[in-house]
């Protein structure tokens, strides 16, 4: 069954874009967030990643920077 998951041939454009969105908004680290995301967007699926990003938005990132990961995953996915 096909699922909507991360574009494996454009990842390292997704961290890239990804840590840019960290760096624009002055937070330091996001290494384990980071890892997270990337596995869940890999392997679950982006509807999964995209839940873990708002469940994390609830306790540390700003709303603007949540927004901005989510529209970052759906335009880094495919099916497959």
């Amino acid at each position: 069954m096909k699922k909507k998951k991360l574009n494996l041939s454009r990842e390292k454009e997704f961290l890239f874009d990804l840590k840019e969105i960290f760096h624009e908004n002055g937070i330091e680290d996001p290494g384990v967030f980071l890892a997270n995301t990337l596995n869940k967007a890999t392997r679950d699926g982006i509807d999964d990643a995209i839940e873990y990003v708002r469940d994390v938005d609830d306790n540390n990132l700003p709303e603007d920077v949540t927004e901005s990961i989510v529209r970052l995953l759906k335009r880094y996915s495919t099916m497959r």
